[in-house]
């Protein structure tokens, strides 16, 4: 599991990791331990964001620095 986030029970601080693509499908996870919900926090599950520059072929901004 090379894109495993792993979260933490509240409740009874077992730690379990789960791949991120099935988190992001269903964000609700039961702990196995306590039995449960734990809500995975969108922080997580939210994807990384690019930083785009001027001269990237796909920037939103002309040259003219207005938006297109």
């Amino acid at each position: 599991m090379k894109d495993a986030v792993e979260i933490r029970c509240e409740a009874c601080g077992r730690r379990l990791k789960r791949p991120l693509e099935r988190l992001r499908r269903n964000p609700r996870v039961q702990c196995p331990n306590c039995y449960r919900d734990i809500i995975v926090p969108l922080d997580v599950l939210a994807p990384e964001r690019e930083d785009w520059d001027e001269e990237h072929p796909n920037s939103p901004l002309r040259e003219d620095g207005r938006n297109t």
